[in-house]
């Protein structure tokens, strides 16, 4: 499995990718991603939001008091609505001025 992974990278790409946050970029910057990367990044980034959705809200409490709570949850929500409406504005503005490498570099 390993190798077939490692075999759409280009051997300059897995040079400079000592991260996610590089590796994509260098991807997408050489004309190098391919489908499977992109569905293997989603899984992993998937899973991870699985985990730490819940991790968090469970802590909420801890954080902010019983007599906060309400408040925290609709700050919250409010912040991640908002974050789901101006990262792809900004994802866009930023994709049509300087391509898709500066974005993908600039999300992390």
């Amino acid at each position: 499995m390993t190798a077939s992974l490692n075999a759409g990278c280009c051997s300059s790409a897995k040079q400079r990718c000592s991260s996610r946050r590089s590796c994509w970029p260098a991807l997408v910057w050489s004309g190098r991603i391919q489908y499977w990367h992109v569905a293997v990044l989603a899984l992993i980034y998937g899973l991870g939001r699985a985990i730490d959705i819940p991790a968090r809200q469970s802590y909420v409490t801890d954080l902010v008091g019983r007599s906060d709570l309400a408040n925290a949850v609709a700050l919250n929500s409010m912040v991640m609505n908002g974050a789901r409406i101006v990262g792809p504005a900004v994802a866009g503005l930023l994709i049509a001025a300087f391509g898709v490498a500066l974005a993908f570099f600039l999300n992390g």
